[in-house]
């Protein structure tokens, strides 16, 4: 797929504080006391272990699954100096870390990108309440997923994709769970986003595609543009990536592309 490029300047997009309320309109479920919270890249910490497991009575088991059905995950997110608290379902997020997580290729993602999620469309809404225009709001999105940190050796000796939830609670993803992050996001409020699969010498790079009116870099797609979008940040949790959508690392600006669209 050919790049092409449209230059012009963009403006950086503030995010406006809000109430976490308000922010994901939250139904009686949501409305449980909050009594875990998830501040650390390994979540399996949180989890007790098998011999605490066997050591409990059935009394205390019953207490344990029940603390569990009314608990939820706090994830934290710091986006153009706005904080966010995003609160998520114990079990939800243990439900997808049940699924299958094997991929044979990148026709695959689709089956991760869970755009139809309630969860997920909560939170794109409230990150974007305050957007006046679909671009704002893919902007803001993809600074979300910055906030993320891009974890480059979680996958050298296996192949394991994540799905939205998993990659918000666990705060850390590959190039791949970056973007299907990004693009489940954003499609939750009907922007027009897809995946790109750049060859890099046998090891593939996986990044965010966008129809707007943007400027920039992008790839024509039966008549239409889709512009490039970097989900993944800087190695070191102390910078932020700044990318826009339509910046394309300089890398990979001659490489060959495969744009992956989805209804």
């Amino acid at each position: 797929m050919k790049l092409h490029e449209k230059l012009a300047m963009y403006g950086l997009v503030t995010v406006s504080t809000f109430l976490i309320g308000n922010f994901l309109n939250y139904d009686k479920r949501y409305n449980l006391n909050i009594n875990v919270e998830l501040r650390k890249k390994d979540s399996q910490e949180y989890l007790p272990d098998k011999t605490d497991a066997e050591n409990n009575t059935d009394n205390s088991k019953d207490t344990l699954e029940s603390n569990i059905e009314d608990s939820y995950i706090m994830a934290y997110a710091d986006v153009d100096g706005d904080e966010y608290k995003i609160p998520i379902s114990f079990l939800e997020y243990f439900s997808f870390r049940r699924r299958n997580h094997r991929v044979n290729s990148v026709d695959e993602y689709i089956n991760f990108i869970t755009y139809d999620n309630k969860t997920i469309k909560r939170i794109a809404e409230g990150l974007t309440e305050k957007s006046k225009t679909k671009e704002e709001s893919a902007q803001i999105i993809l600074d979300f997923v910055h906030t993320i940190f891009y974890d480059v050796s979680i996958e050298e000796n296996r192949d394991y994709v994540r799905y939205p939830i998993e990659t918000i609670v666990e705060k850390n993803g590959d190039c791949e769970d970056l973007s299907i992050l990004g693009v489940a996001l954003m499609k939750s409020i009907g922007i027009d986003a897809g995946l790109v699969q750049i060859d890099k010498k046998g090891n593939g790079h996986v990044a965010i595609v966008v129809n707007g009116n943007f400027q920039g870099a992008y790839y024509n797609v039966n008549g239409k543009k889709y512009f490039y979008a970097e989900a993944t940040s800087p190695e070191l949790l102390s910078q932020r990536s700044g990318w826009e959508i339509g910046e394309i690392p300089k890398e990979n600006k001659d490489l060959t592309a495969n744009i992956h669209t989805f209804k």
